[in-house]
This record gives C-alpha cells, sequence and structure tokens, in this order.
C-alpha cells in the first residue's frame, strides 16, 4: 500500500514497528477512549487527513481490523499518520545537499536576472549574499511543494513593482528547466512578496546615504545651539550649521 500510494519503499522494520504500535493501541483505546482532539488541534487533523500517507493508513486499517479482530480509533489513525509522515521524510532528499545546491544555482538566476532587469548594481560580496538569502528562503519553499503543506504568510508588506521585478527575473531566467523542476506549480503570491521584500531590502542597503543639511537660524546663546546640533548629530544622518 505505501509503495503503489508513494511509489517508495518501507523497511520491516518500520512496518512491523507500526503495525504493533496500531495493534496495541486500539486494544488500550477500546478499554481508555483517547479522542483526536487530545492528540492534535484542529488545523492538524485537516492537515493529516488531507495527506496521501493518511489515505495509506486509512487502508491499512481495514486489513489490520479484519486480521486482528480489532478497531483502529480515528486518534490512532492521525497518529499513525504522523509517525508515517516521520518515515517518508526520512528517505526523501529533502535530507541530502542535492536539492539544496540546485536552489542555489537558481538563486543565482534569479539574482542575476533581477539584477538585469531592476538596473541595480552592487559589489560581488554582496551579491553572494543576496544570493544566499535568495537560497535560504527558496529552501522553505521548496519544502512545501514536496510534502504539499500550505503556509500562511502573514503581515505582508507589499512593494508592487519589486514583485513586478521578481516575476519577470522568474519568466526570463536563462535555466527554467531547473525552476520548473523544483518547483513544478510556481511560486504562490505570497512567496513572490517575501522575495520581492528581500530584494527590496538589497536595493536600499545599496544606495548611498546622503547627509541632509539644516540651516538654525536662532537668537540663542552659542552653547544652547551647540546642544541642538548634537542632538541632531547623534539622533539622524542630518548635519546642523
Amino acid at each position: 500500500m505505501y509503495k503503489d500510494s508513494l511509489e517508495k519503499s518501507i523497511s520491516i522494520s518500520n512496518a512491523l514497528t507500526l503495525t504493533i504500535f496500531s495493534v496495541v493501541s486500539s486494544m488500550y483505546s477500546s478499554h481508555h477512549p483517547i479522542t483526536e482532539e487530545m492528540l492534535f488541534n484542529d488545523s492538524d487533523i485537516t492537515s493529516f487527513t488531507n495527506r496521501r500517507e493518511h489515505n495509506v493508513i486509512q487502508d491499512y486499517a481495514l486489513v489490520a481490523e479484519t486480521n486482528f479482530s480489532t478497531h483502529i480509533p480515528t486518534s490512532v489513525k492521525l497518529f499513525l499518520t504522523l509517525q508515517l509522515l516521520s518515515v517518508t521524510k526520512e528517505q526523501d532528499d529533502h535530507f541530502s545537499s542535492h536539492s539544496f545546491q540546485d536552489l542555489l544555482i537558481l538563486s543565482e538566476h534569479i539574482v542575476d536576472a533581477f539584477m538585469t532587469i531592476s538596473h541595480i548594481t552592487s559589489k560581488n560580496t554582496a551579491r553572494k549574499i543576496l544570493i544566499r538569502e535568495i537560497q535560504t528562503q527558496l529552501k522553505p519553499f521548496w519544502y512545501t511543494v514536496r510534502y504539499q503543506n500550505i503556509t500562511v504568510y502573514e503581515y505582508l508588506y507589499h512593494e508592487p513593482l519589486f514583485e513586478k521585478y521578481v516575476v519577470e527575473s522568474l519568466n526570463q531566467l536563462t535555466d527554467s528547466a531547473l525552476y520548473n523542476h523544483l518547483f513544478p506549480y510556481g511560486l504562490l503570491p505570497e512567496q513572490i512578496s517575501v522575495l520581492a521584500m528581500i530584494f527590496y531590502n538589497f536595493s536600499l542597503s545599496q544606495q548611498k546615504e546622503t547627509k541632509l543639511n539644516i540651516l538654525m537660524v536662532t537668537s540663542l546663546p552659542i552653547y544652547s545651539q551647540n546642544l541642538f546640533k548634537t542632538v541632531i548629530e547623534k539622533n539622524s544622518t542630518s548635519h546642523a550649521h
């Protein structure tokens, strides 16, 4: 069932552990009922029931109940789904460096395309830092695609011009095949906004700070003028004269 549904193999030890746990926990639950709400909150329950791993557990439960003459309650099925998710992730290449290396290459392409479109220039050291920042942000985006997990991004600040730059950069990538492989469904609008914020912050950091000169006309004594001057200069980029 695991192989047919997820196209992956499960070890005998993992399968045996899950089988023993499901039977023993079901027998325990028949004497001391445990509701799913005691183990998981509503959002967890919804998330688990939408996973393919849960479908495997549902099919497995029917077979186990017949062979062991027991009833596997919903709470146990949800817990088994969680365990099966752990098994799946341990096997996945999420824990290898290959995909992360691909994300680094993709990040370089995105940054290069963005620099061209936005006409922003920077030193090579700053560019490398930006590439790493983009890769760091792409990792959870990629993880979301791999495991069908929906992340809610709250309190996003939108910078339409930079969001437009990001979209254009993705559309003009030199290696679109790599992008399509890592993100077959593309990036969500919220994820575009997150990347736009990284680029927006980068653009601000590359701008030269200009001093603002303030001319104060006052009849205050010199020590009072100097006090005002010091306060202004210590708390801003302004120069008072």
